[in-house]
C-alpha cells in the first residue's frame, strides 16, 4: 500500500499558526523551522493556546530570511532575522516546556513588547538554542503530561480499538537510542504525522451527532498523508514509513490536550472534538483521547527533503 504525503505544514513559534509548505528539509529535530520559537511568562515556562487562545490568530510568515508575525489588530506587523541571528548578543534563558528544562535566547525587546501588547500580558519570545541539545524523546514507557502515551498492547489501551506502543528499532538507529538528536521546542518528537482517512472517520462521527466537521489544523500535525486504502487510524499499527530518500519512525501515538477544541474563527472553546474522540480513541491510561503519531526523522536527516506527493511505503 502505497501513502502519500498530502500535505506538509510547519510551525514556526510554538501554538500559534501554522504555515503549509510544498516541501521542507528534514533534520534531526524534524523540519527546518518547525517549533524553532515560543512564547514564556516571566518563569520561562511556555505559554500556549490552552490559557491564550488568541495565540491561534498570531500568523508566522517566513520571508527573505526573516520570521513575520502578524495579528489581528495590530497596526504594524513586526519581523526578526531567522539567518544572521547574533547568538552570543542575545541573554540566554532556561525555559520549560511542561517539566523540562530547554535552553533558549529572548529576541529584542521591540518585538516582545509587540507580542505583550496584543496578548494584553508580559511575555516574551524565545528561540532554541542551536547550541543545546534537548534529546528527552520518551522511550521508557512512562506517559508524559500532554504529550505522547506509551507502553500496553495495540489491542488493549483503546476503548475502541487500535493505538501503538512506543516503539524503538531493532537496528540501532535513533529511534533506538532516543536520546540523540533531540527535538526543538515541540511537546515530545520531532515530527507529529496524522491521517486523512483518521479524520474522515472523525468528521462522519461529528455528522451523526449533528456536529460541525472540524479541519485537520485543529490536530497541529506536520505530515498529513493520506492513501487510497488507507483504513482510519492505520498510521497507530505503522513501524516506519520509508521513501527512497528518507524514513520517517513512527514512536508513539499522540495523546491529546484541549487545543483541537478550540475553534481558531472564534477563538472559543468547545466540547468537540474531544468529546466524540473520546467514545472511540480514549487511552485508558491516561484518560486522554489519541489523535495522530509521534514520529522522528531515523533516516535522511540533513541531507533529504520531503515534499508534497512523495509517496511513503509503511513497514
Amino acid at each position: 500500500m502505497g501513502i502519500v504525503v498530502r500535505d506538509i505544514i510547519i510551525y514556526p513559534v510554538k501554538s500559534c499558526r501554522g504555515i503549509r509548505v510544498p516541501a521542507a528539509a528534514l533534520q534531526e529535530t524534524g523540519l527546518a523551522h518547525d517549533r524553532q520559537w515560543m512564547l514564556v511568562d516571566d518563569g520561562g515556562r511556555f505559554v500556549t493556546q490552552r490559557s491564550h487562545p488568541a495565540m491561534a490568530h498570531i500568523a508566522p510568515r517566513l520571508e527573505d530570511g526573516r520570521l513575520y508575525l502578524q495579528a489581528p489588530g495590530m497596526r504594524e506587523g513586526i519581523g526578526l532575522p531567522v539567518e544572521g541571528f547574533d547568538v552570543e548578543a542575545a541573554p540566554q534563558l532556561a525555559s520549560q516546556v511542561f517539566d523540562r528544562p530547554v535552553q533558549t535566547r529572548v529576541e529584542s525587546r521591540r518585538v516582545n513588547q509587540w507580542l505583550s501588547d496584543y496578548l494584553k500580558q508580559p511575555v516574551r519570545l524565545v528561540r532554541f538554542d542551536a547550541g543545546s541539545r534537548r534529546g528527552d524523546w520518551p522511550v521508557d514507557g512512562k506517559p508524559l503530561a500532554g504529550d505522547s502515551v506509551q507502553g500496553g498492547s495495540r489491542e488493549g489501551r483503546l476503548a475502541g480499538g487500535g493505538g501503538a506502543a512506543t516503539r524503538g528499532s531493532a537496528d540501532g538507529s535513533l529511534a533506538a537510542r532516543g536520546t540523540a538528536g533531540g527535538t526543538r521546542l515541540a511537546d515530545a518528537h520531532p515530527l507529529l504525522i496524522a491521517s486523512m482517512a483518521s479524520l474522515r472517520e472523525l468528521n462522519r462521527r461529528l455528522a451523526a451527532r449533528g456536529a460541525e466537521p472540524v479541519e485537520m489544523l485543529r490536530f497541529r500535525p506536520n505530515i498529513v498523508v493520506d492513501g487510497d486504502d488507507m483504513a482510519p487510524h492505520a498510521e497507530d499499527g505503522m513501524r516506519r514509513l520509508v521513501h527512497a530518500g528518507y524514513t520517517l519512525q513512527m514512536m508513539a501515538p499522540c495523546a491529546r490536550c484541549a487545543t483541537p477544541n478550540l475553534n481558531p474563527a472564534t477563538g472559543q472553546f468547545g466540547a468537540e472534538p474531544t468529546r466524540t474522540l473520546r467514545e472511540y480513541r480514549l487511552d485508558p491510561v491516561s484518560d486522554s483521547v489519541l489523535f495522530g503519531m509521534h514520529a522522528l526523522v531515523a533516516k535522511g536527516a540533513g541531507m533529504a527533503t520531503i515534499r508534497v506527493g512523495d509517496v511513503l511505503l509503511p513497514s
